[in-house]
């Protein structure tokens, strides 16, 4: 992983989805003003804190309720993240500091059915580490949402190797119709490793699988997601 101090940065806005989805004028206004992230990113960190919320036992409540207060905040100021900072970090000396890679959106094909994106975050639960994955999805109302269900949902195949990831709650918590009710939103929450990490950071050809009960969505990283993501495990998994 020396090689990492070489790989650059990226900066720039997709208009991918703002094209495929031209009759919308009020999502695409909003896209050409903020960017892609601004769209959806805002409650990014939200879901963290609802799936964070189903894994603690009640010994852990009152540090939850401080994770959830403090990520609640964040969640603003994700929102207010510019395309050229999407690794960045976060210090609180109330509910701890996160690191992330936000607005990580997945390239899509020229006329898209959906938009995925594929958020990482690093956390401490105590004196350690937590990692995950934000897998968020958004696609027009007539498509609707793919339904992400508990369990095994997102498949990561980083030069041939297969990661499999589970989340507990799934998008159960977080299926939402914006927009006046014209797009369909979902995220989903997945921990996972910081070899695994690695493993992903390393790889020259990156694939990503997200399953729902209502079908399946296939992604391949471009450039930018490699920089971005090799930014992110360098800085904060190494």
């Amino acid at each position: 992983m020396g090689a990492a101090r070489g790989w650059r940065g990226w900066r720039g806005t997709s208009k991918a989805f703002a094209t495929a989805f031209a009759p919308h004028s009020a999502l695409r206004t909003a896209l050409k003003k903020q960017g892609s992230q601004s769209a959806q990113s805002g409650l990014a960190c939200g879901a963290v804190a609802t799936e964070l919320g189903f894994a603690r036992t009640n010994k852990e409540t009152t540090t939850m309720k401080r994770y959830l207060a403090w990520l609640a905040a964040l969640s603003v100021l994700t929102g207010c993240i510019r395309p050229e900072t999407r690794v960045t970090s976060y210090r609180s000396d109330v509910g701890g500091d996160v690191d992330m890679l936000v607005d990580n959106e997945l390239p899509s094909p020229p006329q898209p059915r959906e938009v995925i994106w594929l958020d990482a975050y690093r956390m401490y639960r105590g004196t350690s580490r937590v990692y995950y994955f934000q897998v968020r999805y958004l696609a027009t109302a007539e498509v609707g949402f793919i339904e992400i269900e508990p369990g095994q949902s997102l498949t990561i195949i980083a030069d041939g190797e297969t990661i499999k990831l589970s989340s507990t709650s799934g998008s159960l918590n977080e299926r939402n119709l914006i927009r006046g009710g014209a797009f369909a939103s979902e995220k989903a929450l997945y921990e996972v490793s910081r070899e695994q990490l690695i493993t992903i950071a390393k790889a020259k050809k990156v694939v990503v699988q997200v399953k729902g009960s209502k079908g399946l969505v296939e992604r391949e990283f471009g450039q930018r997601n490699y920089d971005d993501f090799r930014a992110f495990v360098t800085r904060f998994a190494l």
